[in-house]
C-alpha cells in the first residue's frame, strides 16, 4: 500500500465528514458540538464553539436565520433541532471570551467601509490573521449601522458595543467618515485593499456598480476592491448570508495581499453537500422542546432541546462490529495505523493486534454507504507482512498447526465411491464439521449415495481458509493444489459442499471445480429426506460467509421451515450476516473480540440458535446460548441437538482421527492409522483446567507427549511434598510445561499447563 492507495481508501470512510447542519451553514458553525455542550449544561463551552467559526457571535448569534435547521437530520424523527433559538439563548446568557486569539501583527493593512454584518465579519477575520484594520462608517457611531437594521429586542445596542470592543482588542479601529466613491478611489490609488459592505453602505460608492463583482472572489473590476452584503439590496436580506460573503471576501483580500491564488482550493466555502450518512435505526421521535416566547427560554428546556441532537455521525460499521468497536476508533483511523505499522523498519509494530483481530467477514463493507473494505485492508496487510517476515507467527500458530493436521495422513482422505470407479459427485464436509459433528458425516454420505446417481466420492480435508485468512498465500495455494491433484483421478465430479466458508474458498481456487451446496441438494430431494427433529422455536443464524450465497440461505430456510414452528432471525443476518467470532482466525489472535462477537451474534432473535456452520454452532454454544447444526436435526446423534456446549480443541482433533478411521474401515475395508504410543496415556482434569487448556491452545496430545518424554528421559521436577511433577518438552517452535500427578491407576491428574516460544538450552559446566 502506497500513499496514493492509502488516501484513496481513507476517502471512502465518511466518519469525519461534516454533520448535515455544519455543511449547510454558510459559516460552517459546528452545531453538533454546540448542541452537545448545551445539552450538558456547559454554556461557556457552547459559546466557545460558536466563536470558533462565527464572527461577531454576540450579534450574529441573535439574528442568524439558521439555515442549518432545514438540513437537520432530526427533522425526520420529531422535528429539527431549534438551533437558532439555542444560539440566541447562548449569546444572551454568556459573555465573549476575555482573551482574544490572533496572529501577531505582521504589518499588513486593510480598509473596510461600513459597520454592517459583512463589514464586521471582514474586520474580524482579517484581524484574527494579524491585520491592522481601519473601518470607516458614515453614521455618528459605529453601532448605528446595525441599530437601523435590527431592533433593540433583536440585538441590544450594548451587545453591539461589546463586539466592537472585542474587535478593537484585535486591532480594529472604527472611524466616523462619510463613505463615498471618492474615498474608495483614493484608498485604491494609495494601494489599500478595500472592502465595501453594501449591507450598511450605499452601493453608489462602487465605481463600477453592484452587478460587476466576480462570483468566486467577490472582487470588483478595480484591483484591490471587494464588496459584499448584497442580500438586502436584492430583497432577500439575510444576516448569515452577509456574514458568509464577508468571510469569502476576507479570504480573497488575504490572498491578494500575500500574492497567492484567489481561486485555488475554495470549493469548501459556503453551504456544501456532505457525504455523511447517519442511520436513524432505533432513534425515538421526540418533538421540539422550546415553546413560548422565542426571545426567552428556560435553561432546562434548552438542555432538553439540545439533548435531542443526534450528534450525527456514521459509525454504522463500528456499532455493528465488536472488532471495530474494540479499538476505539473507526476505519479511516485504523487504515492509517495499519499503513504506519507496515512502514516501521526498526521498532515495535503496535498495530499487529489490530490487523490480526479482524474477522474478515465483510459486514463493514456491506453496511458502509461507501463500501469501505476493512476486511481486505487487514487481510492484504497480513499477506504483505507474512511475505516480508515481519508478522509474528504466534497469533496464527495454532490455526496453522491445525491446518497441517487436516492436510496430514491423520485426516486427509480423498476416495471415489466405494461401488464406482468414477463418481459424478464428491462430498466435501469440511474439516470443522468433521471435528465437531463426526456422527453426522456417515449418515449424510449414505443419504447422498442412496439418492444421487453416478456415484458419490468423499473428500476429508481443510479448504485452506486458515492460510487465506492468515495471509499465507503460498500455503493456501498448496492446499488447493493438494486437493486438485488428489481429485484429478475422479474425473470431473460436482463437489457437494456442506460449509459456506469452504464453498467460498474452493471457488477461489485457480481452477475451481463445479460446486453445489449440500443444502441445495437436500432441497432438490426434500421428499427423500428423513423427518427433521421438530423444534418449537429457533433463531436461524446465517454464517457470515453465506452473505453472498442467497441460494444457499434460501435452501436452508426451506429445510428449516418444514420442522421449526417459529423461526426468528438475528438483527444482522442474510446479506448482512455478522461473524460468530471464528472468521479471520480472530479466536486465535484476540479471544476477547471473538467472545463478544459470539455473544452478540443472536441479538434480536428468539429461541435457540439453528445454523449450518459448524463453527457458528460451536462459538454460539460457547457463549452460553443453546445451539444446533441443522444436520443434527436431520441425522440426530447421541447428544441432544440444542445444547450450550462447545467442542474442545482436543476433541476436535480426536474426532477427525476417529472419523477417518471409521470411514476407511466401513466403506473401503482399509485399516485405519495406528494411534501413537503416547495416546495410551490416560489424562484426568477438572473442567476449569480443561477450559484453561483450551484458552491456551494446549492439546491433550501435547500433554501426553510431555509426560511420555519425562517418563522415558527422567527429566522433570518432582515435589516430594505434593508428589507432583513438573516437566517440559519442546514441540516444534513451542515449549510446553505440564504440572501433573501420577495416579494409582496409572492415569495422570493434570493440574495446569502452559507454553511459551522460548528455547531452553541445557548448559553443562566443564570441570578443570
Amino acid at each position: 500500500m502506497d500513499q496514493t492507495d492509502l488516501r484513496s481508501i481513507e476517502y471512502q470512510c465518511i466518519q469525519e465528514e461534516w454533520a448535515y447542519c455544519r455543511a449547510a451553514c454558510p459559516l460552517h458553525v459546528d452545531a453538533r458540538s454546540f448542541c452537545m455542550a448545551l445539552g450538558q449544561g456547559k454554556h461557556d463551552d457552547a459559546r466557545a464553539v460558536l466563536e470558533k467559526t462565527m464572527p461577531i457571535a454576540g450579534i450574529l448569534g441573535r439574528v442568524c436565520e439558521a439555515p442549518c435547521e432545514r438540513a437537520c437530520k432530526r427533522q425526520e424523527a420529531g422535528g429539527a433541532i431549534q438551533i437558532g433559538r439555542l444560539e440566541q439563548f447562548c449569546v444572551r446568557h454568556t459573555s465573549r471570551r476575555k482573551k482574544p486569539m490572533r496572529i501577531p501583527d505582521r504589518g499588513r493593512r486593510a480598509t473596510v467601509l461600513g459597520c454592517g454584518i459583512s463589514s464586521l465579519t471582514v474586520a474580524h477575520d482579517l484581524a484574527r490573521k494579524g491585520y491592522r484594520i481601519q473601518v470607516y462608517h458614515s453614521a455618528a457611531a459605529a453601532e448605528d449601522d446595525l441599530t437601523v437594521r435590527f431592533t433593540e429586542q433583536q440585538v441590544p445596542r450594548a451587545a453591539i458595543s461589546e463586539e466592537l470592543a472585542f474587535l478593537h482588542s484585535l486591532g480594529v479601529e472604527c472611524t466616523a467618515q462619510k463613505c463615498t466613491q471618492e474615498l474608495v478611489l483614493s484608498l485604491l490609488e494609495q494601494g489599500h485593499v478595500v472592502y465595501v459592505g453594501v449591507d450598511a453602505v450605499d452601493p453608489a460608492v462602487l465605481p463600477s456598480g453592484l452587478d460587476t463583482r466576480e462570483a468566486a472572489t467577490l472582487g470588483a473590476p478595480e484591483e484591490g476592491l471587494f464588496f459584499g452584503g448584497v442580500s438586502a439590496r436584492k430583497g432577500t436580506a439575510s444576516a448569515i448570508a452577509d456574514a458568509a460573503e464577508g468571510r469569502s471576501a476576507a479570504i480573497s483580500m488575504d490572498r491578494l495581499t500575500q500574492k497567492a491564488s484567489l481561486y485555488a482550493d475554495r470549493d469548501r466555502e459556503g453551504p456544501l453537500d456532505t457525504r455523511l450518512v447517519t442511520s436513524l435505526e432505533g432513534v425515538e421521535e421526540i418533538p421540539p422542546q422550546l415553546t413560548g416566547d422565542p426571545h426567552s427560554a428556560d435553561p432546562e428546556m434548552v438542555r432538553d432541546e439540545a439533548g435531542r441532537c443526534l450528534a450525527c455521525e456514521c459509525m454504522i460499521c463500528v456499532r455493528n462490529c465488536p472488532y471495530l468497536e474494540a479499538f476505539g476508533e473507526y476505519p479511516k483511523r485504523y487504515v492509517r495505523q495499519i499503513y504506519n505499522n507496515e512502514a516501521i523498519v526498526h521498532g515495535t509494530r503496535m498495530a499487529n493486534n489490530l490487523i490480526n483481530s479482524c474477522m474478515l467477514c465483510g459486514l463493514c463493507t456491506t453496511l458502509c454507504p461507501h463500501d469501505f473494505p476493512m476486511g481486505d485492508v487487514c487481510r492484504e496487510a497480513r499477506e504483505r507482512m507474512v511475505g516480508k517476515d515481519t508478522m509474528p507467527p504466534s497469533a496464527h500458530w495454532f490455526a496453522m498447526q491445525d491446518l497441517e493436521f487436516s492436510q496430514s495422513e491423520e485426516f486427509f482422505l480423498l476416495r471415489d465411491d466405494p461401488e464406482h470407479e468414477n463418481c459424478a459427485w464428491l462430498f466435501f464436509p469440511g474439516c470443522q464439521l468433521c471435528a465437531t459433528h463426526p456422527q453426522q458425516i456417515a449418515p449424510t454420505f449414505d443419504w447422498l449415495r442412496h439418492n444421487l446417481s453416478g456415484g458419490v466420492g468423499l473428500a476429508l480435508s481443510c479448504c485452506g481458509a486458515p492460510a487465506h485468512w492468515g495471509g499465507r498465500r503460498e500455503r493456501f495455494a498448496e492446499v488447493t493444489r493438494q486437493l486438485r491433484d488428489a481429485a484429478s483421478g475422479l474425473g470431473q465430479p460436482t463437489w457437494i459442499v456442506a460449509c459456506p466458508t469452504c464453498q467460498s474458498m474452493l471457488q477461489a481456487m485457480d481452477q475451481p471445480p463445479q460446486l453445489i451446496s449440500l443444502w441445495e441438494v437436500f432441497t432438490r430431494h426434500q421428499g427423500q429426506l428423513p423427518p427433521l427433529t421438530a423444534a418449537e422455536k429457533a433463531a436461524l443464524v446465517d454464517p457470515c460467509t453465506s452473505s453472498d450465497q442467497p441460494q444457499v440461505q434460501q435452501a436452508v430456510r426451506n429445510l428449516a421451515q418444514e420442522n421449526v414452528a417459529t423461526i426468528s432471525e438475528p438483527r444482522r443476518n442474510a446479506e448482512e450476516a455478522a461473524c460468530c467470532g471464528y472468521g479471520g482466525l480472530v479466536s486465535n489472535a484476540n479471544p476477547e473480540v471473538a467472545a463478544r462477537a459470539a455473544e452478540q451474534r443472536c441479538q434480536g432473535s428468539e429461541g435457540d440458535a439453528l445454523t449450518y456452520c459448524a463453527m457458528c454452532r460451536d462459538q454460539i454454544a460457547r457463549s452460553g446460548k443453546p445451539a444446533a447444526h441443522i444436520l443434527e436435526l436431520l441425522f440426530p446423534g447421541d447428544s441432544a441437538p440444542f445444547r450450550a456446549q462447545g467442542t474442545t480443541l482436543s476433541l476436535r482433533r480426536g474426532n477427525r482421527r476417529w472419523l477417518k478411521n471409521q470411514l476407511l474401515t466401513t466403506y473401503w475395508n482399509e485399516p485405519g492409522l495406528a494411534a501413537p504410543e503416547y495416546a495410551a496415556i490416560k489424562l484426568q482434569m477438572e473442567s476449569e483446567v480443561r477450559d484453561l487448556l483450551d484458552k491456551r491452545r494446549i492439546l491433550d496430545s501435547d500433554i501426553q507427549q510431555v509426560i511420555q518424554d519425562a517418563g522415558s528421559a527422567g527429566q522433570r521436577f518432582y515435589d516430594t511434598e505434593s508428589q507432583s511433577s513438573l516437566a517440559s518438552l519442546q514441540l516444534g517452535e513451542v515449549t510446553f510445561w505440564v504440572h501433573y500427578t501420577r495416579q494409582q491407576d496409572s492415569s495422570y491428574q493434570i493440574h495446569t499447563a502452559y507454553s511459551h516460544r522460548m528455547i531452553i538450552k541445557t548448559v553443562q559446566s566443564k570441570r578443570a
